[in-house]
């Protein structure tokens, strides 16, 4: 194949000086990434760069504009949102992100959320029931309310068989028809108000 005069001005304009110090300051730049605060909503690091030294056969302005824009797309493919404040003796990139949830997250909470819900009238209910314990607790065998253990089984293939487990304790948590939710409720779980 056959060299163009093309191909080699574009391999010169991105010569190894100039990639070593657009992936030095990608890399300071991630470091400041992870390491820096994070608050919920929108978060914003800077980083300056500093005057570039001569490149061989490249103007100043040349260097300059090949560096921050190979940092800026470098940013911006990887889903952040950048600005550059360029002024005489100094370069800044500003890298910003959003932290929020991720709605797989907010529909999970939701969900706890809505199982967990009590209302204000069944809240004395709740609050004053005794603790019931597991039919098989050694709470329940202590106060002879325990059912006697069945027998050890052993399975066809000689393996000893689980003797039974534990049985649900009678709740009365979810009744047949739940209760409204409140206005505080549906505003948190971003529901509309049934009719």
């Amino acid at each position: 194949m056959s060299v163009q005069a093309k191909q080699l001005s574009k391999l010169g304009s991105r010569g190894h000086d100039l990639d070593t110090i657009v992936r030095e300051h990608i890399q300071i730049i991630d470091d400041k990434l992870l390491k820096a605060p994070r608050v919920w909503g929108r978060n914003v690091i800077s980083h300056d760069i500093p005057m570039l030294p001569p490149m061989l056969g490249l103007d100043k302005k040349d260097a300059q504009r090949i560096v921050y824009t190979a940092i800026l797309r470098s940013f911006d493919r990887r889903g952040f949102e950048t600005r550059i404040l360029i002024e005489e003796n100094i370069t800044t990139i500003y890298v910003a992100y959003v932290t929020d949830l991720d709605t797989v997250e907010v529909e999970a909470m939701n969900a706890l959320l809505r199982a967990r819900r009590v209302t204000r009238d069944a809240l004395g209910e709740f609050i004053e029931r005794g603790a019931a314990p597991s039919p098989r607790s050694a709470t329940a065998a202590r106060h002879g309310d325990a059912p006697p253990a069945p027998r050890l089984r052993v399975g066809s293939s000689g393996v000893m068989m689980p003797r039974g487990g534990m049985e649900p304790a009678a709740r009365r948590e979810v009744s047949a028809e739940p209760a409204l939710p409140s206005a505080a409720e549906l505003s948190l779980l971003g529901a509309r108000p049934r009719a």
